[in-house]
């Protein structure tokens, strides 16, 4: 089977666009990019996508402005739109490739909202994966980024697409032969400054004497790898699913109890990805979480893996959250207000409370429900957030304090910053709300009133 015809069955399976649908293609010039275009042209008009040329002139060779006129050229002549974005390279000194390619993905997501696509799709090819595998694999060894190029992930406001991943650089020159297209080198891949092209050019022929089919089983390697990760995620998901899961903006969080270590790695990987930034782990990252998550002799701590992002182990749950490095407090609830009579309240711990006279105490089972002998000189109550100094007073008629109320009851960093405490006229602390309260009196108090706590939802009668 050709290329033109494997990539007409590869696109009628997977289903990536609809008839006319617009996808932005990435077009260097190169021959990869240029048979990439050419076969989209010519696939059955029930599968063919509206096509958006991007093209990047980078200016950082005179050959350059060659291709930019000759993709123009192209473009009119075969009734295609194009957008081109050019670079200026002249203030930059050091990391020219990254920053290059950051500028060439920037501009393919300013195309795609432009032109309201979701698929941008570019030219990688197998020769491309087998040197990315290598090359991972000298680099760091890491599993997750030995998988290589994924044929398909989430990009921007959508997804970008490989659809020649599997087609060797030879067979894509053949196609590219066979049907006259013009195509242009690119002479930076010929030098040896850099690692991949010392692969490309030295590293990858001399495997070939080896095994002339050494490109094939790199990428069969790639695409095994994926598949295997993939299933072990899915596991992992279905598994945290059953560990209380909870997922909120940049926050994910699960019980760690039942995780056994071995787990444990493909475990934080897939918390990550349900993350809403994308957030990756080094294995020496791994290796301190999984230090600081079997440390029995410290219950709770916490690790920076990035400039937002935190992990954080509490008691018998792990988290991954998104916060200031400098402000790790700052989303501390600080907010206080002067207590209503018969009113339902909430707090971010996910408790609902109330102070409730006689006259007017709802029907109902809750989780916690104290007394209250309160005068009229202890009016108005507030709520307002814990702080650790706060104590409570006991039945014995000593006091605990807030921080150690929290520590024996083994409530999780992130639960503390939201805890709320119910104070009379003149500060003294009659509850730790959820937690608990201070000396009670009984039902019959002449001047009785209610504090009902729930975590569910209630309904005032």
């Amino acid at each position: 089977m050709n290329l033109q015809r494997q990539i007409n069955s590869l696109i009628n399976k997977e289903h990536w666009w609809n008839e006319a649908q617009p996808v932005v293609v990435g077009v260097s010039t190169g021959v990869d990019s240029m048979v990439l275009l050419n076969s989209l042209e010519h696939l059955p008009k029930l599968i063919r996508p509206r096509i958006i040329v991007a093209h990047v002139n980078h200016h950082l060779r005179e050959q350059s402005t060659i291709e930019e006129r000759f993709i123009t050229e192209y473009c009119r002549s075969h009734h295609l739109e194009l957008m081109v974005g050019n670079w200026d390279p002249n203030d930059i000194h050091s990391g020219i490739e990254a920053k290059a390619r950051q500028f060439r993905y920037h501009f393919f997501t300013e195309v795609m909202d432009e032109k309201g696509s979701t698929i941008l799709l570019t030219a990688h090819q197998a020769n491309d994966q087998a040197e990315t595998v290598l090359m991972k694999l000298i680099r760091s060894g890491n599993l997750m980024e030995c998988q290589g190029i994924q044929p398909s992930r989430p990009f921007h406001n959508g997804k970008i697409i490989r659809p020649m991943l599997s087609f060797s650089k030879n067979n894509i020159r053949a196609y590219a032969r066979s049907h006259g297209l013009v195509w242009y080198e690119d002479e930076t891949n010929f030098g040896d400054e850099v690692l991949r092209n010392r692969i490309r050019n030295q590293i990858l022929p001399n495997l070939m004497k080896e095994n002339p089919q050494v490109i094939s089983h790199l990428t069969n390697f790639a695409k095994n790898l994926q598949s295997e990760i993939a299933g072990a995620e899915e596991l992992a998901s279905t598994f945290l699913q059953h560990q209380d899961l909870k997922v909120k903006n940049d926050r994910v969080s699960a019980r760690s109890d039942l995780v056994k270590t071995d787990q444990l790695p493909i475990l934080l990987r897939t918390l990550l990805k349900k993350l809403t930034t994308s957030v990756t782990l080094s294995d020496n990252q791994i290796t301190e979480i999984m230090t600081l998550v079997k440390d029995f002799e410290k219950p709770q701590g916490k690790l920076q893996i990035s400039n937002a992002y935190f992990f954080e182990k509490s008691y018998n749950s792990i988290m991954f959250f998104k916060q200031s490095p400098n402000n790790y407090d700052e989303d501390r609830d600080k907010s206080s207000f002067v207590v209503k009579l018969n009113t339902w309240n909430y707090d971010n711990n996910g408790f609902n409370f109330g102070i409730f006279d006689k006259n007017h105490v709802p029907k109902g089972k809750f989780d916690r429900v104290s007394y209250f002998d309160l005068a009229t000189a202890q009016f108005p109550l507030s709520i307002r957030s814990g702080q650790p100094t706060d104590t409570i007073e006991l039945k014995n008629g000593g006091h605990q304090s807030l921080r150690r109320l929290l520590i024996n009851q083994k409530v999780p960093s992130e639960k503390r910053r939201h805890v709320k405490v119910l104070v009379d006229s003149k500060g003294q602390v009659l509850a730790i709300i959820g937690y608990k309260e201070s000396r009670k009196s009984s039902p019959s108090a002449t001047n009785g009133y209610e504090l009902l706590v729930t975590r569910k939802d209630v309904t005032n009668e």
